[in-house]
């Protein structure tokens, strides 16, 4: 071989200096979980924030429940969904911050808009804005996260990093219900935007801190790129139709993970989406105390939750259990339908909030495993897009119908605004089964890949 030909080749990394590279310092990496958090949460915030809002807006612009659950699932979801495949692609590609950073700034500047119309397209168009943006942080994020810390401090990273979704969720009914309480039922003079109805305030609240924290991104220190998961060079970039063939030749697992937690995510969004109104409609109780309330249970239920989740999968791993994110998931799965279907129909406030807390727990459990399970078998250069492929089937199915599945049941199958409740449970009813047969046939598949590895 000549020998300057080969000091002139570019350099190509093997995976035994893949390695050997250090590990960012633990300092550098949790700054980074902390920010995506933050993110995250911020994310779940603005996508969920329409949930308490939706009497208003229904007095102000007379959209129907139907209407109003497009906007809460399918103008968000369907973006969020296409927007996900080439932005996981991209995050395999190229560096991951500026790809989080231009998606929050687009989110944010979003829901602003989504606070100005006076007709259903225009929030439409915003709400899908707002998915596009969302779309750009998970499958960048977790990779980064991925490369941050070894596989066996991955679980609690990723569960902190995911927890977002809980925190976000109940800030969301917390932060709505503080600002409908500080508006006081009267309009709010707003600078540039003039005078403003409290629920078009709120969607100005929320979408602002984004636009901070969006520059704020920019500081965190992209990680080197490692690939203990597959046998790849670092220099081969997977195409996108060589990780469809890579999911379906491995399809036991993927399938079942990705459309188990795809049905699962019907029932959890179409439950938050609509839980505020029940308890308005139903049990009488006004916006703010409804925000306050499922806010603080979501906050501090869920956080719980999705670090538990972390925790003891991490035990499980100790005690051998290759299996453990999904058997986890599995238990936790099977669980939920008995406190789902009950939390709707008990006959006070009170008790439909007892309830609602064990249903909460079950909801969130899986939302840090789901992802540390498809970490552990997916080749590195693939993980952006493999979790990309996973948020599709979760954002095809799970955020762009749960709503409208519960509106459409309200409006056509029991024709009475005051059968939402009935609505949540009986869609709770017919989807929590099939996450469970499903995920039961993908622990089969995870189990087979983890022995290849």
């Amino acid at each position: 071989m000549n020998k300057n030909a080969t000091l002139n080749a570019p350099p190509r990394q093997t995976q035994l200096q893949q390695h050997a590279k250090p590990w960012p310092s633990p300092k550098q990496a949790w700054y980074a979980v902390g920010i995506f958090n933050l993110a995250y949460m911020l994310s779940f915030v603005d996508r969920q924030i329409i949930g308490l809002l939706v009497l208003p807006i229904q007095a102000e612009l007379h959209f129907s429940d139907f209407q109003i659950g497009l906007l809460q699932g399918l103008a968000f979801g369907i973006f969020y969904t296409v927007m996900g495949l080439p932005l996981g692609r991209m995050a395999d590609l190229y560096p991951r911050k500026p790809i989080i950073a231009g998606g929050i700034l687009l989110w944010s500047m979003a829901t602003i808009v989504c606070g100005l119309p006076e007709l259903f397209w225009v929030m439409f168009v915003a709400r899908m804005l707002v998915g596009v943006g969302e779309a750009s942080l998970s499958p960048a994020a977790t990779s980064m996260i991925s490369d941050f810390f070894p596989p066996d401090k991955r679980a609690i990273a990723m569960s902190t990093y995911v927890m977002g979704t809980a925190i976000g969720s109940g800030m969301a009914f917390l932060v709505g219900g503080a600002v409908i309480s500080f508006a006081g039922g009267s309009d709010v003079m707003v600078p540039f935007f003039g005078e403003l109805a409290p629920w078009r305030f709120t969607f100005i609240v929320v979408g602002i801190p984004g636009i901070f924290l969006s520059l704020l991104v920019l500081t965190v220190k992209e990680p080197p790129r490692r690939n203990e998961g597959g046998s790849q060079d670092l220099d081969d970039l997977p195409k996108v139709s060589e990780v469809i063939s890579y999911v379906w030749q491995h399809k036991k697992f993927y399938l079942g993970h990705n459309f188990g937690l795809a049905i699962s995510a019907i029932v959890s969004y179409g439950t938050i989406a609509w839980f505020p109104t029940y308890l308005i409609r139903v049990h009488e109780v006004t916006m703010v105390e409804a925000g306050m309330t499922i806010g603080a249970i979501l906050l501090i239920v869920s956080s719980l939750s999705i670090l538990s989740g972390g925790f003891i999968t991490k035990w499980l791993i100790k005690r051998g259990r290759k299996d453990a994110p999904m058997f986890a998931m599995i238990i936790s799965f099977s669980a939920l339908p008995f406190f789902l279907i009950a939390t709707p129909l008990m006959p006070s406030f009170t008790l439909s909030m007892i309830v609602f807390a064990p249903t909460v727990f079950c909801m969130a459990f899986y939302s840090g495993i789901a992802v540390i399970a498809l970490q552990a078998v997916t080749p590195n250069r693939m993980r952006g897009q493999a979790t990309a492929l996973y948020l599709f089937m979760n954002s095809l199915l799970g955020l762009a119908l749960g709503a409208p599945i519960v509106a459409a049941l309200t409006d056509y199958f029991f024709g009475d605004p005051m059968a939402v409740g009935q609505s949540i449970a009986l869609m709770a009813l017919i989807f929590c089964p099939f996450t469970v047969i499903n995920l039961i046939i993908s622990r089969r598949g995870f189990l087979d890949l983890m022995y290849k590895t």
